[in-house]
């Protein structure tokens, strides 16, 4: 009795949300056609035990996701502020969420870490406060190239004290060692079943031999093609993916130098998947080279050279892997403050970065809360794999603790719960899912499973939760469940369920977007369904579309921000960041 009074007042609360003016009533005379094949697979398997059809089905596609930042100097007038502020991550604090997102962060650490006198503006041998590795863990690095002109500033003991730092915060790093054979050693990084190799080499011209490691020196890996590709043919066959971090070029040159350019293909076709560039201090030309993506320069990343637009200028590359392919690379321009904190640029700003690429691109509209509300920015993207559509057809979670997960999924328009490889669960007869996610959409610390589906009528069984009596139309909801077992046989029962919504869901996601704790959902949501009997589907189509952020509370979605209209499509969650692409 105590579970249909809870699950009355739910209802009750649904309804009521259309006269907050959340939800809202559109309706249709058939179900929508859905471009594209959406389908996981064709043929069920019967499940005799649950008397429910099993799906064939897939699980995705594991993904890794690299971002590469360019210098980061920690010493000098960075220094000299970090302990003015006594606050030694502050250079990372505008960008660590993001960075610490992706499942490999990699820089290059252009200073030796170590205590010792302060270094004066002006001066060319750095050295930075081991405090001040606290930043890089902050931003989740998780390995650095010391191949460059500065690591090995302090000799011996400098570059000793900084290998040192550097493991005790687990941060992996390339391209210097405790002898010849150890700065040429790669760093391999095992993520989603993928295995990642780095390689890091520096020019020598104009370099003290010292710096570079011998038998029984500690130094850098310098570059040499043949070695180089030896290298990177040894790596190959030991890896999934290989990157190659290059410190070479002629600094403040917009343009690769011949230099550049002849060890970077060299090293694609060698085997290279990745090639990344530093050195020149401001962002260079991107290249497609055979198989392989070439950096020239990244640019600086924490520096203090703020001299110029150019080299407080940087780009992060953040490069979306799968198991056989490079799937997209984004652009993602960034400019450094007066306090040397790299920050996403301005439109203006990226617009001027993104041309000394040279490479077509397709613009990408971000948004992010600012501590007020959510902003909207820009970035750029190359789409290399097109995905085969962009609606959630899969989810995995454990939902009753048992340390094995459920899966939700969406087969021929048809939603089911799976448990232990078998159907325990699917939506009514009739009803047509679109898309499903699995969280804590309620915040109640227990996750639930929604799903985006079209049905007649309105949600209630009976009045007063029609819109009219025996309602044939169709229209779309959001409607949650939760996980239900009763003498070993597990089932969803619904806790919530809204009307019709007159802008239907196309996409969905669920996260803590603007760091209080608690999630909130993001929706991209027709903003034109153009007329009844028709469902706007693509941007082909000409649809607009708005990006809408809801919070639940007292069993009620609320909608706090509702971005402009837009030819929307591909949402994407990432750190702190909500993607559509445009």
């Amino acid at each position: 009795m105590k579970k249909a009074i809870i699950l009355s007042l739910i209802l009750v609360s649904a309804a009521a949300v259309i006269a907050s003016g959340v939800f809202f009533i559109q309706k249709l005379n058939q179900l929508p056609e859905i471009n594209g094949d959406r389908n996981i697979n064709q043929e069920p398997v019967k499940n005799q035990e649950a008397g429910i059809a099993t799906p064939e089905y897939k699980k995705p596609e594991p993904e890794v996701s690299l971002i590469a930042v360019g210098d980061i100097m920690l010493s000098r007038t960075v220094e000299q502020l970090l302990v003015k502020q006594s606050d030694f991550t502050l250079p990372f604090k505008p960008l660590a969420g993001f960075l610490a997102g992706a499942d490999i962060t990699f820089g290059n650490l252009e200073t030796a870490i170590m205590a010792g006198r302060p270094i004066l503006t002006g001066e060319f041998l750095f050295r930075a406060d081991p405090k001040t590795v606290a930043g890089l863990t902050l931003a989740g690095f998780d390995v650095l190239s010391l191949a460059n002109n500065h690591t090995p500033n302090f000799g011996q003991f400098g570059l000793q004290n900084t290998f040192a730092e550097l493991e005790k915060s687990g941060i992996k790093y390339a391209g210097a060692g405790t002898n010849a054979a150890e700065a040429a050693k790669p760093v391999i990084i095992e993520k989603q079943g993928m295995k990642f190799g780095f390689l890091a080499y520096t020019y020598g011209q104009y370099i003290p031999k010292e710096y570079f490691a011998s038998a029984d020196r500690a130094g850098t890996n310098p570059m040499d093609l043949v070695k180089m590709k030896a290298d990177v043919k040894s790596l190959r066959p030991r890896v999934d993916w290989l990157i190659v971090s290059m410190h070479v070029g002629t600094e403040y040159q917009l343009t690769p130098n011949e230099e550049q350019t002849k060890f970077a293909r060299a090293a694609v076709e060698a085997g290279a998947d990745v090639v990344l560039g530093h050195h020149p201090h401001v962002v260079q030309t991107f290249e497609k080279y055979k198989n392989g993506y070439i950096f020239y320069s990244l640019g600086n990343f924490v520096f203090d050279q703020l001299w110029s637009e150019e080299t407080q200028e940087g780009l992060l590359a953040k490069i979306i892997f799968g198991q056989k392919e490079i799937k997209q690379i984004e652009f993602l321009p960034v400019k450094i403050n007066k306090q040397f904190q790299p920050d996403f640029a301005s439109a203006s700003t990226s617009e001027k970065i993104i041309s000394i690429l040279k490479y077509p691109v397709q613009k990408q509209i971000r948004f992010r809360w600012d501590g007020k509300d959510f902003i909207e920015s820009s970035g750029w993207q190359i789409i290399l794999v097109k995905p085969a559509d962009n609606y959630s057809v899969y989810q995995a979670a454990d939902l009753d603790g048992d340390g094995r997960p459920e899966e939700a999924v969406v087969v021929d328009r048809i939603g089911y719960l799976i448990k232990n490889g078998k159907a325990v669960w699917k939506t009514d007869d009739g009803w047509q899912a679109d898309n499903v996610i699995i969280g804590d959409f309620n915040n109640d610390k227990i996750p639930e499973v929604g799903f985006s589906l079209w049905k007649e009528g309105s949600y209630g069984p009976s009045k007063p939760f029609w819109v009219k009596e025996n309602d044939k139309e169709i229209s779309n909801h959001l409607f949650l469940y939760k996980l239900a077992e009763t003498k070993n046989l597990a089932s969803l029962q619904m806790v919530w369920g809204s009307s019709a919504l007159d802008q239907p869901i196309k996409e969905m996601a669920l996260g803590d977007f603007d760091a209080d704790g608690k999630n909130e959902l993001a929706v991209l949501e027709n903003n034109n369904a153009p007329v009844v009997g028709a469902y706007c589907n693509t941007p082909l189509q000409g649809c607009l579309v708005n990006l809408s952020i809801w919070r639940f509370s007292d069993f009620i979605f609320f909608n706090v921000f509702k971005s402009r209209a837009g030819e929307f499509l591909g949402l994407k969650i990432f750190g702190d960041y909500i993607y559509v692409g445009e």
